[in-house]
């Protein structure tokens, strides 16, 4: 036995993903959303659940948050870093929540402490 093909029309797609007709018309002409030309523009009930799927955005892991986090501080500090000793100075500054020591060579290192 053959199975049944769900067709759905732009605006019944637009009902589904909560938005306008246009930005489903938009998708279909970017090539991201598969359709049958015609009037009225089908797009499978599959094409459109396969669409769905390949918007969805997996968040970060909690570590890979964490290193992001600590890369960024560290990017933060080198530039501080780099402004202080342009001006000739050298002292702790705070990064995020943390106080990073600055061993003068550009690389934020030494003794670090949460604030």
């Amino acid at each position: 036995m053959m199975e049944e093909t769900v067709l759905l029309t732009e605006d019944e797609v637009a009902e589904r993903l909560r938005c306008h007709k246009s930005k489903v018309a938009r998708f279909r002409k970017r090539g991201l959303l598969p359709h049958i030309v015609g009037r009225p523009i089908l797009i499978r009930l599959a094409d459109l659940e396969a669409f769905i799927a390949s918007q969805v955005v997996n968040p970060p892991s909690p570590e890979e948050t964490r290193i992001a986090e600590n890369e960024a501080i560290r990017e933060r500090a080198a530039r501080s870093f780099l402004k202080m000793s342009m001006r000739g100075e050298t002292r702790p500054i705070l990064a995020g929540s943390i106080w990073v020591y600055l061993n003068g060579t550009g690389d934020p290192t030494g003794s670090i402490s949460t604030v």
